[in-house]
């Protein structure tokens, strides 16, 4: 038995260790890119790293290859953050509608904005290019409180004395 626990355990060990590897490189490379910064929480699989963080107060999420690469920085900005040639041409576009959130997307070779916005029942997320143009537009019917509930009737709902607990409970 023992000696099958240490030959599972080399075996199993390179893999930790290419694992623990990548992570430590991309790592280091987000401390370079980033210092001084408070650093949230990392979130890895077997090809990314994200990184989250504050900088300047500013909530930030940076994610690098297995390698160390910079892929990518998502930052969420506020309305006076975001380029006037985007606001104007929403405005153009909904005559009525509210921003619920802007995103900037930085890359090593260019820079994006994902907008979300909710309009006439809808929710919509656009998405701008570095010349300020929708390349992408992705439209979804707005929830409501009241549609999470909708499929139930009250029949299907128990009243509280109604429940039977397995421990006893009443």
């Amino acid at each position: 038995m023992k000696k099958s626990f240490i030959i599972l355990s080399w075996l199993i060990m390179p893999f930790a260790l290419v694992a623990q590897n990548y992570i430590g490189q991309a790592q280091i490379a987000f401390n370079q890119k980033f210092a001084n910064v408070e650093l949230l929480y990392e979130d890895d699989n077997d090809k990314e790293v994200s990184f989250s963080f504050y900088q300047n107060g500013d909530y930030k999420e940076a994610t690098f290859d297995k390698y160390g690469t910079w892929l990518f920085t998502r930052s969420e900005i506020s309305l006076t953050e975001l380029p006037s040639a985007i606001s104007t041409a929403i405005k153009l576009e909904y005559n009525s509608f509210t921003y619920e959130g802007i995103i900037q997307l930085d890359t090593p070779n260019k820079r994006e904005y994902e907008v979300q916005i909710s309009a006439d029942e809808q929710y919509i997320i656009l998405l701008f290019n570095d010349q300020y143009q929708i390349i992408s537009r992705t439209v979804e019917p707005l929830e409501t409180e009241d549609d999470n509930y909708e499929d139930y009737e009250d029949s299907e709902i128990p009243d509280e004395g109604e429940i039977d607990y397995e421990d006893g409970r009443s």
